[in-house]
This record gives structure tokens, sequence and C-alpha cells, in this order.
């Protein structure tokens, strides 16, 4: 049997973090609850990038986070590290085995590889940990323990935002704003939602109100005139022009389906954060999160019309809906979240510490060589030689057209 090390009684609990990419599902699941930890003194952080990552790393580790893994690589790893006897930790803030057919990411999340392998890492971890409970009731089973997570809300940064925006405030008319915000691949179920009730309140209001949408684009905003704002997975610019849209309105609508009714509440936690008023589809995940009338508004498929309508005309009702809401966000504070997380996580984890094992930076160099092969090949694959075509024209257009 492994011995443990010597020093495991008195140091800090040693955490790694890798990830494909710094998503949000990486920093607000994880990253940030972590970063504030380690500052209070009870951990010591690694996070990098799968490239940067090298086996010293995971030599160094007691624990081991992975953001939904789902790659040959990924796969590749946990094995080595379950035989190393790490602690590993798998997050998953969305049901990716019934994302709906239309999102963009719906190809690769429906290919049976994938599938396959995600299942094969999960089988691997011994802890899951997410937000949901009907996340928890579809997976946990296949794990030891499970952790529950909030995302945090960014208050200092997003007080900063709303600051500089109030300092270059641009003239704007007394129409009432009414943004969504949300990443790109929502257009085509923001477009199901809010199709109706937004023509009939464009028709009822004319320039009274003012639609902005940020990060997805729907026909819908150009039909009506609305103003369209691209999304940006930088978090610093996300607070900036988050807060540029002083928004008077938000929306967060949800198609009524498994996948939908998965997700984390993070609109709440972000229209909270800027003091903004919102209109939410009354389904998990805003149920039972949203104080209905106080801090936003719960509305059912048939009342978005009827809900905004009620908020365009009562100024006052919107401001102290506001105020609620920004005392709400204070809940989600970041010191709040990790230490909620941090005792989620029971001494199972938090007093682990695993016993020395070596993987070789030979072993780790020939597995990222082989399993990209692999991942390259389950690419081709699912897009079909298409995907060759591209890069062939790719690689013309940097060599200036020139044969290859």
């Amino acid at each position: 049997m492994p011995t443990r090390t010597a020093d495991a009684p008195t140091r800090p609990l040693r955490v790694l973090m890798t990830y494909r990419a710094l998503i949000p599902s990486v920093r607000w699941f994880g990253l940030e609850q972590f970063r504030q930890l380690e500052a209070q003194g009870k951990l010591e952080l690694r996070a990098m990038p799968e490239n940067k990552l090298k086996a010293a790393d995971c030599n160094w580790a007691d624990c081991v986070v992975l953001t939904r893994a789902d790659t040959p690589f990924e796969g590749w790893l946990a094995r080595q590290l379950k035989r190393m006897k790490r602690k590993l930790l798998y997050v998953l803030d969305d049901d990716l085995e019934h994302v709906p057919q239309g999102l963009g990411c719906s190809p690769y999340y429906r290919d049976p590889a994938v599938l396959w392998q995600a299942r094969e890492i999960r089988g691997c971890c011994d802890v899951l940990v997410t937000h949901s409970p009907l996340l928890e009731e579809a997976y946990g089973a296949d794990f030891a323990q499970v952790t529950r997570i909030s995302q945090p809300a960014m208050l200092t940064q997003a007080q900063a935002a709303r600051n500089a925006s109030e300092n270059r405030r641009k003239e704007r008319t007394d129409a009432v704003r009414i943004g969504f915000s949300g990443s790109e691949d929502r257009a085509a179920d923001v477009q199901q939602v809010l199709a109706a009730p937004l023509r009939a309140l464009k028709a009822r209001y004319g320039d009274q109100v003012e639609l902005v949408f940020f990060g997805a684009h729907p026909p819908l905003i150009d039909e009506l005139k609305g103003k369209f704002v691209p999304y940006t997975a930088s978090a610093e610019d996300y607070y900036r022009t988050m807060a540029e849209q002083q928004l008077d309105i938000g929306l967060a609508p949800l198609e009524d389906n498994r996948f939908y009714r998965s997700k984390y509440y993070n609109k709440f936690v972000e229209y909270c954060t800027y003091g903004v008023p919102a209109v939410y589809s009354d389904l998990p995940p805003y149920r039972g999160v949203v104080r209905n009338g106080v801090d936003g508004v719960l509305c059912g498929t048939d009342e978005w019309f009827n809900a905004l309508c009620a908020l365009i005309e009562q100024p006052e009702r919107r401001a102290e809906m506001a105020r609620a809401a920004l005392k709400r966000a204070e809940d989600f504070a970041p010191d709040k979240v990790s230490e909620y997380f941090w005792e989620s996580l029971g001494a199972v984890v938090t007093a682990y510490r695993a016993p020395r094992a070596r993987l070789s930076a030979l072993a780790l160099f020939a597995a990222r060589i082989g399993c990209g092969v692999l991942f390259a090949i389950q690419t081709l694959k699912r897009r079909g030689w298409s995907a060759l075509s591209i890069a062939y024209k790719r690689m013309k257009k940097r060599r200036g057209g020139r044969r290859i």
C-alpha cells in the first residue's frame, strides 16, 4: 500500500483545476470558489488549461477538478489520476446528455463517442459537483458523493462597471429599456418563447420601449428594430457591457424541457448583481429561487405580455424591485458561496491527502499526441470531410492563395 506523505496532517489541501478553455462553467462553478478558499488559507490551487498541464502538477495534487470532461485525453487523464489515488471532482452544470436539437453544440454532445467518453470519465470520479437537484437525481448514483455549488455574484466588479457606465452615461431616450443577456446559442429558444409577447409589446408601446439583446441574436431583434450587442467571453468585458446596457427590465425565458429545467439560475444572479428587475419563466431553475413580486417576476408561457406591461407602467414598482434585487445579490457574495461550497465538500474531500504517486512526463506527452489524433478523427467523422476542406482553405489563405 502507498504511504501517505509525512506532511499530510498539517499542509493545506492541494487542488488542481485543468480545463480545455476558461469557459463560464469553469470560472463560476469552481475556479472563483477555489480562489476565495485559497485566499483564506484553506487550500493551495493550481488552475491551468490542459495544454499547459505538466506531470508534476498531477503528482503535486490531492484533488483534481474536471469540468464537463468528455474528450479522449480527459478520459486518459482521469484513469491515470484514479490510479494515483487522487480525489476526482466532476463539475456538471448542464444536462449534456439531453441537449436539444437546434443548439450549436447539439451535434457534439449527441455524438455517441462523446457520450461514451463522458460516462467513462464520470465512472472514474469520486464527487459530483453540481447546482441542480435534477442533475443530482440523474447522475448522482455514479458518484460516491454529491456536492452542491452556487455561482458567485461578483459584486465589486459589477459595482465598478456600473459606476463607470454612469460616468460615461450617454443621452438616452425616455423609452423603457428591456433586454436579454445570454450566450449565442440561446437565440432559438429565446425566439420561441418571446416572439409573440414582444411583438405585442412593440405594437402597444412603439418607441416607448427599446429592446436590447446581448449575446443571443434571434431574428426577432431585427424584425422589431432592436439593438444587438455581440457576446463577449471575457468576464471583465461582460461586466462592462452588461452595465452599459442600463436595462430597466431583464428577460430570462426558458423553454420547458429537461435540459433547461436543469440549468443554473445564473440570469437571476446576474440581474440581481446589476440591480435589474427581471421577468423569469416560472420553471426550474428560477422557481423556488426568485421571490415572485419582490426581487423578480415569475410568469407562465402565456403571461409574458401582461407581466411586462405591468412593469413598464409601474416605474415605482421597478425601482423597488431593483433595490430588492441588489440586496438579494449579497446572498451570492463570493465569500458566502465559497464557504457553503467548502462545507458541502465535507471532510471526505477537505481532509484528504493523496499518497505519493508519479505520472511521467513522457506518458503525458504521448497521451496528448495519441488522444489528439483520436479526437481529430472523431471530429472528422462527426463533421464529415467538409472539415478537411475548410482546414485546407484556411491554410491556403494564410499562404496567400498559393497551392500547398
